[in-house]
């Protein structure tokens, strides 16, 4: 009997507790929203957790840390970590060498005129870079992305008297195109630059200008783009940079360059800068930069990213940030190179609120030189 009787509570109690479990369920109730967040993390950590070309992880941890193979994602307008839903960066910028949007020459009136343009250029190739582009550029992320080499023409086709700008095209997926024209002395060389904003972006750019790195020296002056983005209540100053190639200057005009890009940056409260660095032979040309205190993406604690197509150790597109905005991930994107050829540069960036100590070692003279470096 008294076995009976066991039995039979043991099977109270069990049904009991199999209707509180439905009652209550097994844990907190997670909304759709966040069970697709956790969809998503898992998806990026499949994606990108064991792929060290796409995210190159260093050893030492940033300020805000995540866990290695982890990219932040975007949730509600912010870049949150995969495990926990925290806050882990502010905002996303790409450093981004268009190419001219073909491989780093210009496809002006390829169509019917095979003999005015660049050989390696055909009618097919040209057509095959759009589409390339046409389906890179719904794909960008990031909350702000400094280009170089933005040919204001797009593509042109002489037979049916069509010519597309860069701006029609690019309008469709920015909000905000900020492009601006330079010229080497006696317009040797074109520059066009241009910081843009896509359209989920929560950024909005202002007091927009440009001027020359290397100035003193027109035959090798260089094009920068500046304005302001206001992040948590922090005006933080854009540099949009293309430094010099070796036949207009080399490295000697590019430590210049450096030095002024450096003493422009410690001026602003908040400053973020990138481009194409054009630097040759590994990472030693950044070191100006580093004596600064600046904070790295490619070269630093991340890792070093060739992004260059023709390439395989061309460390030239870079991000240098002030010491009060932490970098908190890097990573070269190839898959969304476009037509172009170099990879997209990025960072993830979280702005601290206290004040920058990068200062100049190296004080520069009143003509505007360090002493010792080059001058025109």
């Amino acid at each position: 009997m008294k076995k009976e009787y066991c039995k039979f509570l043991i099977a109270v109690v069990a049904l009991l507790l199999s209707a509180a479990m439905l009652l209550g369920g097994c844990g907190p109730t997670l909304s759709e929203e966040e069970l697709n967040g956790m969809q998503q993390g898992e998806k990026l950590n499949q994606a990108y957790g064991d792929d060290s070309s796409v995210t190159n992880l260093g050893e030492n941890a940033p300020v805000v840390e995540l866990k290695p193979g982890e990219r932040p994602y975007r949730s509600k307008g912010k870049w949150v970590s995969v495990a926990d839903g925290d806050v882990v960066a502010d905002f996303k910028v790409t450093s981004f060498n268009v190419g001219q949007w073909y491989h780093g020459t210009t496809n002006l009136n390829v169509w019917g005129a095979q003999e005015t343009v660049h050989p390696g250029i055909t009618p097919e190739r040209v057509m095959n870079g759009y589409n390339q582009w046409m389906k890179t550029f719904p794909e960008y992320d990031a909350d702000l992305i400094c280009a170089q080499e933005v040919n204001p023409i797009f593509m042109i086709d002489s037979k049916k008297d069509l010519t597309l700008t860069s701006e029609e095209v690019l309008k469709d997926y920015f909000k905000e195109i900020h492009s601006f024209e330079g010229k080497t002395a006696n317009t040797r060389l074109t520059m066009w630059n241009a910081i843009l904003i896509p359209n989920a972006s929560g950024l909005t750019l202002k007091n927009v200008t440009s001027g020359y790195l290397c100035g003193g020296d027109p035959e090798i002056q260089r094009l920068y783009v500046k304005g302001y983005v206001t992040v948590k209540g922090h005006d933080i100053a854009i540099f949009d940079v293309h430094l010099q190639p070796r036949n207009f200057g080399g490295e000697e005009g590019r430590k210049q360059a450096f030095a002024e890009l450096a003493e422009l940056m410690s001026k602003e409260e908040y400053a973020v800068a990138m481009g194409d660095m054009n630097v040759e032979e590994g990472l030693h040309e950044y070191d100006l930069m580093l004596s600064y205190g600046y904070n790295m993406a490619n070269g630093g604690v991340f890792g070093s990213f060739n992004t260059y197509e023709y390439g395989t150790t061309d460390y030239i597109d870079n991000i240098f940030t002030t010491n009060n905005i932490e970098i908190v991930y890097v990573e070269s994107e190839p898959g969304m190179v476009g037509a172009s050829d170099h990879y997209p540069m990025s960072a993830y960036l979280f702005v601290k609120d206290e004040q920058h100590t990068n200062k100049n070692p190296n004080p520069i003279a009143e003509d505007g030189y360090m002493e010792g470096w080059y001058k025109p």
